[in-house]
């Protein structure tokens, strides 16, 4: 006989959705850093809307996302209201936002075993009976005395004879059907021999599956240099133009000539130790509005530290008028004038920042000789 069992296994995997947020909120903060590009989708290589500038406060609009490795930040700049998306380092109080890990719940296994009938074997109803022994026959009797008690015996062994052949009669009529079921039963225990039992197969659990972290993109050198240029350690080279986000008005600003030692030019003395430099520029109003070229402070510093503002050396040959007021979309061009000490002639740089901030540098400029 063979036995039929049924087992179903049901198994359950879910995998976990990718979150962009990691309990992180922000409301009103400032901005952190330099030269800070506010971007129209959050990516690295989307529209640039406006460069802004460390301490601008800005309104943080949603929740962050999760894009090529960066957090990115919706804001509302507050003074210029653009609105658009920054990194998450030049927030003040954000942190990186890391994206979640691959969760899988618990696996659940069902297992359905359907019931088993099992048959079982007849038995024999009733055991073969032995066969009935036969009366041997009596003796003759010997002499005349001995015939008369053996007639006697013979009499009496006949009735008994007699009587026992009728129940052996009996017995084999009754024998006759019940026998024949204890043979059929029989030779039903020799076809159908005891079942065997099929072991159940084990059925083993789901190993979890961690996922394999996803690892940042390195950033190349040149991405780098990129993303700084502009800063202190990385100055925009003569004849590139830097883009310029002040508070008052947005301007491109392009160093077109760097004369180290400008003293025969200028219509004034120097002291022992000092020189007069001149730097020429052009200047184009890019923002929406009219903007003042007062409210920037141009500033020549050295390897000493001494920051030398723009027209400390008097007149100078087509100087730039700073407190001109240039209408959306114009240009100028004009000199700027400095008196510097001749240890700091090889190591100039020129800092363009905002009069009101005059230490928060909005952009740099490397001033090398022509």
């Amino acid at each position: 006989m063979r036995r039929w069992m049924t087992m179903t296994v049901a198994l359950a995997l879910t995998s976990g959705a990718v979150v962009p947020v990691v309990g992180q909120t922000l409301d009103e903060t400032e901005l952190r850093g330099e030269n800070i590009r506010l971007r129209e989708e959050p990516a690295d290589d989307g529209v640039e809307l406006a460069l802004l500038q460390g301490g601008e406060e800005v309104e943080v609009t949603g929740v962050p996302v999760l894009v090529d490795g960066h957090a990115w930040w919706p804001v509302l700049v507050v003074a210029s209201e653009d609105v658009g998306w920054v990194r998450w380092e030049f927030l003040d109080g954000a942190s990186p936002v890391a994206a979640p890990a691959l969760v899988e719940e618990p696996v659940e296994v069902e297992l359905v075993e359907e019931p088993i009938e099992e048959e079982r074997p007849r038995r024999a109803a009733a055991d073969e009976d032995d066969e009935p022994e036969e009366d041997e026959p009596a003796d003759d009797g010997g002499g005349g005395g001995g015939g008369g008690g053996g007639g006697g015996r013979e009499e009496g062994g006949g009735g008994g004879q007699r009587e026992r052949d009728a129940a052996d009669e009996d017995e084999d009529e009754e024998q006759g059907g019940g026998g024949g079921g204890g043979g059929g039963g029989r030779a039903q225990d020799e076809a159908e021999p005891e079942p065997t039992v099929e072991a159940v197969p084990t059925v083993e659990a789901v190993p979890t599956v961690e996922p394999e972290p996803t690892p940042a993109p390195e950033e190349s050198d040149d991405d780098a240099a990129a993303d700084d240029e502009g800063s202190e350690e990385n100055p925009i080279p003569l004849g590139a133009a830097g883009d310029v986000t002040s508070a008052t008005g947005d301007w491109e600003i392009i160093v077109t000539r760097f004369q180290r030692n400008a003293t025969d030019e200028v219509d004034a003395e120097v002291e022992q130790g000092e020189r007069y430099a001149i730097v020429e520029i052009d200047l184009e109003n890019v923002g929406d509005s009219a903007g003042n070229v007062g409210d920037l402070l141009f500033a020549a510093i050295g390897d000493s530290g001494t920051a030398v503002e723009a027209g400390s050396c008097g007149e100078a040959p087509e100087a730039l008028d700073l407190d001109e007021e240039v209408p959306a979309g114009e240009e100028r061009s004009g000199s700027l004038c400095f008196l510097i000490a001749e240890e700091d002639v090889d190591s100039l740089a020129l800092r363009v920042s905002e009069r009101s901030a005059p230490d928060e540098a909005l952009v740099w400029f490397a001033l090398r000789d022509e």
